[in-house]
């Protein structure tokens, strides 16, 4: 399994050592957690759950934001917070990881300024409990387009998987997991008219849970078979 997750990285493009000047040495990268098998084709990646059979991965989250104007809808918890309204403690590379098991491929890897882009469509699932009562949406219903504006229009995201910049994995680097806005260093993008405007998007404050409420994210990979 190791072997496989080593040759996994190398064609994935999947690369997480920070840049460095030529004369600092070089710098750690993460460890890889070890892959368990949990039987029927499921999976344990740090904290990813894979499911193979269904084509989802899962990793925990919580409620960065409740309103105010956003540029990603999740990130890492030292990416840009300021401008998310989900993040989680989940290593980016982990994701991605899991993604290149279910078959998706990095198609920004060597991607150029101004190129258009393109990845694998996916459904992202947003889960949660008040109190009893147990809450999944789509990630989009959670935002709005203006203020007191329509939730986003209802669709797919896509899997696009993320730069990687003179040796940098850009969404390890800068922990950018799902944009709003277009940003090729994301693993995931927006692929909604208007993903060009830092003004436009706010989180939906009649829908998304309290602050600090814990999540559940699902990326569903099977409208990609």
């Amino acid at each position: 399994m190791k072997r496989w997750i080593q040759a996994l990285v190398a064609c994935g493009g999947a690369l997480v050592t920070l840049a460095q000047p030529a004369s600092s040495p070089p710098q750690t990268e993460p460890s890889q957690p070890a892959v368990v098998s949990l039987g029927s084709g499921i999976y344990q990646l740090g904290e990813v759950r894979l499911d193979k059979p269904s084509s989802t991965l899962s990793f925990p989250g919580f409620v960065n934001m409740t309103n105010l104007v956003v540029e990603y809808a999740i990130v890492g918890a030292g990416g840009k917070r300021h401008e998310s309204f989900l993040a989680t403690r989940v290593a980016p590379y982990q994701i991605h990881l899991s993604a290149l098991l279910l078959g998706a491929t990095n198609r920004l890897s060597n991607a150029e300024a101004g190129q258009s882009l393109s990845g694998h469509p996916i459904t992202i699932w947003v889960a949660w409990k008040t109190g009893e009562i147990e809450m999944k949406v789509p990630l989009e219903t959670l935002v709005r387009r203006g203020v007191g504006g329509p939730a986003m229009s209802r669709g797919v995201w896509l899997y696009n998987g993320s730069q990687v910049l003179q040796g940098t994995f850009m969404a390890q680097k800068e922990e950018s997991i799902v944009a709003i806005m277009e940003d090729p260093g994301a693993l995931v993008n927006n692929p909604r008219p208007g993903r060009e405007d830092d003004e436009l998007w706010f989180v939906r404050d009649d829908a998304v849970p309290p602050l600090d409420t814990p999540v559940q994210i699902t990326f569903d990979f099977s409208q990609s078979r």
